[in-house]
């Protein structure tokens, strides 16, 4: 019964030390985790930068098309028709994502 305590009992203390080695880091490894972040973070940093240089420029050529869009009648909204007006017989038909009416000919139309 003696015998198997101390048996036991140094097999945990064993087991206590292996465990306490293993998770004990040495200052050499964390020098050398160090030297392998580094460049990592440095990478991260010169990213964030150019993100927000591309974020600038977006915001600034967002800004010229803004202008342009203002300022040139090609991007104007076309005028939506007053369907209450449309002459009779004419059918919607889609045409580039535009909706256009096509208006028969031999119908008399009440629009003069």
């Amino acid at each position: 019964m003696k015998k198997n305590i101390i048996q036991f009992s140094s097999l945990i203390f064993i087991a206590l030390v292996l465990i306490l080695f293993m998770s004990g880091q040495n200052p050499a490894q964390d020098k050398k985790g160090d030297e392998k972040i580094q460049p990592l973070i440095d990478r991260i940093e010169a990213l964030e930068k150019k993100v927000k240089e591309q974020d600038t420029k977006i915001s600034e050529l967002n800004s010229e098309l803004d202008k342009i869009k203002n300022s040139n009648p090609m991007f104007a909204i076309p005028n939506l028709p007053d369907l209450k007006n449309l002459p009779k017989g004419s059918k919607p038909f889609q045409f580039n994502g535009q909706t256009y009416y096509m208006v028969p000919v031999n119908v008399k139309s009440d629009v003069k």
